[in-house]
């Protein structure tokens, strides 16, 4: 699985499945980030708690090459990070936090 961090994203849904781009963006939860970075304490240190906590998640297994398959899953994540620059700055105003309470919006990506 590759997470990517998409800073300061915030959703209302824990998960919100994005078949068009075989992702998933997940809200991880203060106890789940430790688990990610490998850490024995109950919340993350090395995660910046005001940053968002919603991630860009990759999963399966049809890769012979690692590294390629991460590396077109970083552009895969470059393009969906462009897309909600462009919702953002159309649909926010005075540097908001853009809002995804609902996946209707993010159906049609591909």
């Amino acid at each position: 699985m590759a997470l990517i961090h998409l800073y300061n994203l915030k959703t209302d849904r824990p998960i919100i499945e994005l078949p068009n781009i075989n992702a998933r963006l997940l809200t991880l939860t203060e106890t789940d980030l430790p688990l990610i970075t490998g850490e024995p304490t109950l919340t993350s240190t090395l995660h910046y708690p005001h940053a968002g906590n919603c991630f860009l998640a990759y999963e399966d297994n049809s890769y012979d090459e690692i590294s390629e398959w991460l590396s077109k899953k970083w552009d895969d994540a470059w393009f969906f990070i462009s897309i909600l620059k462009y919702l953002k700055y159309r649909s926010c105003s005075g540097g908001q936090v853009l809002r995804c309470n609902s996946p209707d919006n993010l159906d049609n990506l591909s």
